[in-house]
C-alpha cells in the first residue's frame, strides 16, 4: 500500500505542475465550484477516495482533482484517467477500455471483473453523546460502527436505561449500525420509583440476554437486522412465554412479571397485539377477517375494515386469535390469557431454606410444589394460603438444584404457573491440584466441609485437610482427584491431575515391640534407611533392636523409615516418637485412641472413666474405644513392665448422646465426639419398609430434615 499512495501523490504533484502553468492561459474561462471540484469541458473534477471491504481486503478507488484516478482491487492495481458528470456519471479509462461507475453522495457503485461494489467516502464522521447537556464528540470512519461508550453514572434518583436517536427518546440507537452522517445520540435517564416491582426479561434471539426492568419497564430494546428481505418488526410478549403463542408486540408496558421477549419481522399483517378488550395490527389491507376462539373451542368471526377491533373477553384463560385480509389464506395468528393472574417471578432461597417469593395482584392462595433430594418428604401441590414463604430447610439437595413451582389461584380468574425455579447450592471446583513432595495439595474451596480423594477410583474422605500423602502407595501411574464436600450443597466434578510415581512405597505400619522396631516389608526394596534423632544408617530387613545407648540422656527418640532400592528410594516415614520410660502423647481421633509407645514395654491398658478396661498387646500403640456417657470422659493408657504398671498418661474428651427412635420408643442410643464418623443402624418393623433417621418423629411426612452416616459435630 505504501508504494500505491506514492504513486497517487506522484501523480497528483504531476496534475498540479501542469494545471499551474496551464491556468495563465485558461483561468479567464475556467469556473470554480466547490472547493474539491472545478468544471471544465470534459466533465467536473473531484478529489476523493472511496473504499470497501470485500475477502478481508479493502479495496479502493481514489479520484484527484486533475480528473486522475488511482485503482486497487482484488488485487490488481490500475491508475489512468476520468471523467464525472455532474449527474454523477464516473468513466475510467481501464487498459485503453471505458468502466462505467457512478456516483451518490458518499457512494461509488462500480463494477469491476465481473463483480459490482458499492464504495463508501473515506471521510471522518462526527457522533457526538448527549449526556443529559454534557456532551462528548468523537470520530469514526464513514460506514464504520461507533463503539458504545460505558454506562454514565445513576445520579440524583436517576437510572441510565440506554442511548436514543433524538431527544423525544423514541428509538434506540443501534451501535451496529454503519454512521454515514454526522449525528447525536442521547443518554435517556429514568427516575427511579420507591417501591416499584422489577423483573427480568430474556431476550430470546439466541443471546438470552437478561435484562432487568426499570420501574416494571424494558428500556434499551435495539431493533435487530432485516431477515429473510424482510424489515425487524420489534420484540413480542407471550402470555404463556412460549414463541408459539405470541400475544401482543411490547411498546414500554409496565410488566407484572419475568417475561420472554421474542423477535418478529414484518409480513403482510404485523404488529398483532391482544390486550384486554382490544385486538390491533398493521398492514396495508382494506378488510380483514379475525376468528377468535375461547377457551371452550368456541368461535366467532368477525370482519372489520380497520386495522383493529374492540372485542370483550368474556371468559376466562386462552383465546386464540386469527387475522387475514378478506379473501386471503395467509393467516396470523396470536392467543392472549384472558383474566390471568401474573405468574409468581421473583422466587429466592435465603440462607437457612427459608424459600420466598413475591405476591402477585387478586391471588387468593398460592399452591407450591417442591421436588428435593428426600423421596420421603411430601410437598406436592401444598396449598400454601397466601403465605409468601414456605420452609425447605429439611430438604436434601439434589442433583440439579431443588425443583420449585409455584401456582397462584384466584376465583373468576385463570391460574398461573411460574416457571420452573431450581435452587441448587453447588461447591466451587477446586482451582488449583497439584503432587508437591509425594503429596496430593489442593487449594480451598469457600463453604466445604471437608474433601474426597480419588486414586485411581477409590475414594477416601480426608475430613477438611487439603493435602493427602502418597508416600505409601507403590511406584506406577496413578489418576488422582479431589472434590469438595458439604451437607447441603452439590459437588462439583473433581479437580484431576495424573502422577507418575518413581519412588518405592514408603514403609507403613512402623511400630515399637517390646525394645524391637518394626516395620512392613516393601517390594523392590533392598534394605532400609533408618533415621533415629536425625541420624541415618543402613538396616537390612524389616526389624532394628533398640537399646538404652539410642535414647542417650534423652527422654524419648524419634525414629522414621525409609526403603531403599535403585536411585528411588523412598521418602521416609512420619516420625515416630519412641519414650524411653514414659508415654509422652495420647490422642483420641473418630473412636480411636493412640498413644507414643514406651521402649521395653510389655503391653498396654486402656481404661475409660476407669470402667472400661481394654488390654493391648506389646506391638500395638492403638485401640477402638467406645463412650458409655454423654459428656467429659477421661480416657487413660498405662505401660506394663515386669507384670505392673509403670506409668500411665490420660487425656479428656466430650461426647454427644444421640438417641435413635423408632414408632415412639427408642431403640438405641450412641455417645460421639465432635470429628466421629457415624454410622446409622438400620431400623426394623414389622410390615412396614426404613425410610432413614430424621430429626422430627414422623420426618419424611413434616418435610425436616433427614440425617445420614457422616462425621458428627456438635451444634
Amino acid at each position: 500500500m505504501n508504494g500505491k499512495k506514492k504513486l497517487i501523490v506522484l501523480l497528483s504533484a504531476i496534475v498540479i505542475a501542469v494545471a499551474a502553468v496551464v491556468g495563465v492561459v485558461v483561468s479567464v474561462v475556467s469556473c470554480k465550484h466547490n472547493n474539491d471540484s472545478e468544471s471544465v469541458n470534459s466533465g467536473i473534477a473531484k478529489n476523493a477516495e472511496y473504499y470497501c471491504v470485500a475477502e478481508d481486503e479493502e479495496y479502493v478507488v481514489t479520484l484527484t482533482n486533475g480528473k486522475t484516478y488511482f485503482l486497487s482491487v482484488a488485487g490488481e492495481s490500475k491508475t489512468g484517467d476520468y471523467t464525472l458528470s455532474e449527474s454523477g456519471e464516473l468513466k475510467l479509462i481501464v487498459d485503453g477500455k471505458e468502466v462505467s461507475a457512478s456516483i451518490s453522495g458518499d457512494e461509488l457503485a462500480i463494477t469491476y471483473g465481473g463483480k459490482s461494489y458499492t464504495m463508501l467516502e473515506k471521510i471522518k464522521r462526527s457522533v457526538t453523546f448527549d449526556n443529559d447537556g454534557a456532551t462528548t464528540a468523537v470520530t469514526v470512519l464513514n460506514g464504520k460502527a461507533i463503539a458504545k461508550p460505558a454506562d454514565p453514572e445513576e445520579k440524583d434518583g436517576k437510572k441510565f436505561v440506554g442511548w436514543y436517536t433524538s431527544a423525544e427518546y423514541k428509538e434506540v440507537y443501534n451501535f451496529a449500525m454503519p454512521v454515514r452522517a454526522d449525528i447525536t445520540v442521547y443518554a435517556q435517564h429514568v427516575k427511579l420509583t420507591a417501591g416499584a416491582k422489577e423483573f427480568t426479561v430474556t431476550l430470546k434471539d439466541g443471546s438470552n440476554e437478561k435484562i432487568q426492568t426499570t420501574n416494571g419497564v424494558v428500556y434499551g430494546l435495539e431493533p435487530l437486522a432485516d431477515k429473510d428481505g424482510n424489515e425487524f418488526d420489534g420484540w413480542y410478549v407471550s402470555d404463556f412465554n412460549d414463541e408459539a403463542k405470541l400475544t401482543y408486540k411490547y411498546n414500554g408496558e409496565v410488566l407484572q412479571q419475568n417475561v420472554n421477549l421474542y423477535p418478529v419481522w414484518k409480513g403482510e399483517i404485523y404488529a398483532v397485539s391482544v390486550t384486554e378488550g382490544k385486538i390491533s395490527w398493521e398492514s396495508d389491507g382494506t378488510s380483514f377477517d379475525i376468528k377468535i376462539t375461547d377457551a371452550d373451542n368456541v368461535s366467532e368471526t368477525q370482519r372489520t375494515t380497520q386495522a383493529y377491533l374492540d372485542y370483550e373477553f368474556k371468559k376466562k384463560g386462552e383465546y386464540k386469535v386469527e387475522i387475514s385480509k378478506t379473501g386471503s389464506d395467509k393467516v396470523v395468528t396470536a392467543y392472549y390469557n384472558s383474566k390471568a393472574l401474573a405468574r409468581v417471578s421473583d422466587i429466592t432461597v435465603l440462607d437457612g431454606g427459608m424459600l420466598i417469593y413475591n405476591t402477585v395482584d387478586n391471588a387468593e392462595r398460592y399452591v407450591v410444589t417442591v421436588e428435593c433430594g428426600d423421596k420421603n418428604h411430601k410437598h406436592l401441590n401444598v396449598d400454601n394460603g397466601k403465605r409468601a414463604y414456605f420452609d425447605i430447610s429439611g430438604c436434601d439437595m439434589r442433583e440439579g438444584g431443588i425443583k420449585i413451582i409455584i401456582v397462584a389461584e384466584a376465583k373468576d380468574y385463570a391460574s398461573s404457573r411460574s416457571e420452573d425455579y431450581y435452587y441448587d447450592k453447588k461447591l466451587d471446583k477446586i482451582d488449583v491440584v497439584e503432587v508437591k513432595d509425594g503429596k496430593l495439595v489442593w487449594s480451598e474451596v469457600e463453604n466445604a466441609f471437608g474433601y474426597v480423594v480419588t486414586v485411581n477410583g477409590e475414594k477416601f474422605d480426608v475430613g477438611k485437610v487439603t493435602e493427602f500423602s502418597m508416600k505409601n502407595y507403590a511406584a506406577g501411574e496413578y489418576e488422582l482427584g479431589v472434590y469438595p464436600v458439604t451437607k447441603g450443597y452439590n459437588s462439583p466434578e473433581a479437580a484431576t491431575v495424573t502422577y507418575k510415581k518413581d519412588k518405592l512405597a514408603t514403609p507403613a505400619g512402623v511400630a515399637v515391640n517390646g525394645n524391637v522396631l518394626k516395620w512392613e516389608k516393601v517390594d523392590g526394596a533392598t534394605a532400609y534407611s533408618l533415621k533415629i534423632n536425625g541420624k541415618e544408617e543402613t538396616v537390612n530387613g524389616e526389624t532394628r533392636e533398640l537399646t538404652i545407648k539410642d535414647f542417650g540422656s534423652d527422654r524419648y527418640i524419634t525414629v522414621a523409615v525409609a526403603a531403599i532400592g535403585g536411585t528411588d528410594n523412598s521418602e521416609f516415614s512420619d516420625d515416630l516418637i519412641v519414650g524411653y520410660t514414659s508415654i509422652e502423647n495420647v490422642e483420641y481421633v473418630n473412636g480411636k485412641v493412640r498413644w507414643t509407645p514406651v521402649f521395653g514395654a510389655e503391653g498396654y491398658v486402656v481404661k475409660v472413666n476407669d470402667e472400661t478396661t481394654i488390654d493391648v498387646a506389646k506391638g500395638n500403640n492403638y485401640t477402638d474405644i467406645v463412650f458409655d456417657k454423654a459428656g467429659v470422659n477421661t480416657i487413660s493408657v498405662e505401660y506394663i513392665g515386669g507384670g505392673s504398671t509403670l506409668g500411665t498418661k490420660s487425656i479428656k474428651v466430650k461426647s454427644y448422646e444421640i438417641g435413635f427412635y423408632s414408632n415412639g420408643e427408642r431403640v438405641d442410643v450412641r455417645y460421639v465426639a465432635t470429628g466421629d464418623y457415624v454410622a446409622l443402624p438400620e431400623a426394623e418393623s414389622l410390615g412396614y419398609v426404613f425410610a432413614g433417621w430424621y430429626e422430627v418423629p414422623d420426618g419424611g411426612n413434616n418435610n425436616a430434615a433427614r440425617v445420614y452416616d457422616g462425621t458428627y459435630t456438635a451444634s
